[in-house]
């Protein structure tokens, strides 16, 4: 496992935009996907039955991932603030609507991007592809800490 694979899923953005993998040229291009939003707190940036598509990556504010269980309990998978980066991975790559509510816990800003934008920039730089190597390694070392931390 190489040193990359370490980041913290919660500073996300800091790998992108601060690390060495990408040119000048990936980043603008990457930027050029991203839509800036505000969401007020209370607020759903996602909800389950959405196509899973849309990821964000937190600016300022804290947002949680979440879903009810049958009980109608709530489950909260994770919260993130500023530089995480956060979206329903599973469902996207298996093609399914999400499960999930994404919340705004607080006023919080986001840029969100479509995965397909994504993966279009992956397909134009090999760069990109190293970097999508390093973060579902790193998406599944964090997930694999929580389940261990909540048992």
């Amino acid at each position: 496992m190489s040193d990359n694979t370490k980041i913290e899923m919660q500073r996300v953005a800091d790998f992108i935009f601060e690390g060495n993998l990408l040119s000048a040229d990936d980043l603008k291009s990457f930027r050029s996907i991203l839509t800036r939003k505000f969401y007020k707190k209370g607020s759903y940036l996602i909800s389950p039955g959405e196509k899973a598509e849309k990821f964000f990556i937190v600016k300022e504010g804290i947002i949680r991932n979440f879903l009810i269980c049958k009980e109608s309990k709530e489950h909260t998978k994770v919260f993130h603030g500023p530089g995480g980066l956060l979206g329903s991975y599973s469902e996207y790559l298996a093609n399914r609507e999400t499960l999930y509510y994404i919340e705004a816990v607080s006023n919080t800003t986001v840029d969100s991007f479509l995965m397909e934008d994504l993966v279009e920039l992956i397909g134009e730089s090999a760069s990109w592809l190293k970097v999508q190597k390093i973060l579902a390694e790193a998406s599944f070392l964090d997930k694999e800490e929580r389940k261990y931390r909540n048992n």
